[in-house]
């Protein structure tokens, strides 16, 4: 067993303790609050694109050709469920 100096308190712990007696500090509290601020990072690394792209007027676009591609496949369900063919007309 040997002696490891926590990385929250300073104080000693034992390389077999799961947590810091003195703070609690915990490796997996550890990559917990890894893993969120991971998440927070690339939430705003979104934020920073999706200005880039509304500034630059290209979200609205992208939000068009969605909305256009939507209505096209809305359409082939419906014509679908209709059984109808478009150049026929019965």
């Amino acid at each position: 067993m040997a002696l490891l100096k926590c990385r929250e308190c300073g104080g000693q712990v034992s390389s077999f303790a799961e947590s810091c007696p003195h703070c609690g500090y915990s490796k997996e509290r550890a990559e917990y609050l890894r893993r969120i601020a991971e998440e927070r990072e690339k939430s705003r690394q979104r934020e920073i694109e999706l200005e880039k792209l509304e500034a630059s007027g290209e979200l609205d676009r992208r939000r068009k050709a969605a909305d256009e591609q939507r209505r096209a496949l809305y359409t082939d369900i419906l014509m679908d469920s209709f059984h109808c063919n478009p150049g026929h007309i019965s």
